[in-house]
């Protein structure tokens, strides 16, 4: 099959998963967020492949890693247990360290500054807009949920 038809497939057939994930969300129906929430995030695997990812330059393996992980992620973050919850968080913190990675490997020239001024707006974003959320996160996932905030945020 073409990659650009695969690619266009994955899409589309994410974007299905995605409605089916929401409806199933909103009728409480288990059963259907364990189909269809895994099956919209390995559309995003699927896209990666249909993509070549991992063939492209020193990047590519790394944001492969990052889609697995984050796969992981949504499907570790389906029970409502805990101890789920934390490790769907760390899957999610490892995808977007991977995310970083990528990204970092795959631009040779990067501008600094620009970097800088954009940690500058991550951290007065952090700490301005995001105390009313730290106030409900319960005090055990204080520090796994500011760390994501953080790694996500870059």
């Amino acid at each position: 099959m073409h990659s650009d038809f695969l690619a266009l497939l994955f899409i589309l057939l994410c974007a299905l998963f995605v409605l089916l994930l929401l409806w199933a969300e909103r009728r409480e129906w288990r059963l259907g967020i364990w189909l269809f929430k895994p099956a919209a995030s390995g559309c995003f695997v699927g896209l990666g492949v249909a993509w070549h990812v991992l063939g492209r330059h020193h990047f590519g393996p790394w944001a492969f890693a990052a889609l697995i992980f984050c796969l992981l992620g949504d499907v570790l973050l389906i029970p409502k247990e805990k101890k789920y919850f934390l490790m769907g968080v760390g899957a999610f913190l490892l995808g977007h360290v991977a995310f970083i990675a990528a990204f970092l490997i795959g631009f040779s020239m990067i501008n600094w500054l620009w970097v800088l001024a954009a940690l500058i707006v991550e951290a007065l974003f952090i700490f301005f807009v995001m105390k009313w959320p730290w106030s409900e996160v319960p005090k055990e996932f204080f520090i796994p949920v500011n760390i994501y905030i953080l790694v996500i945020s870059s």
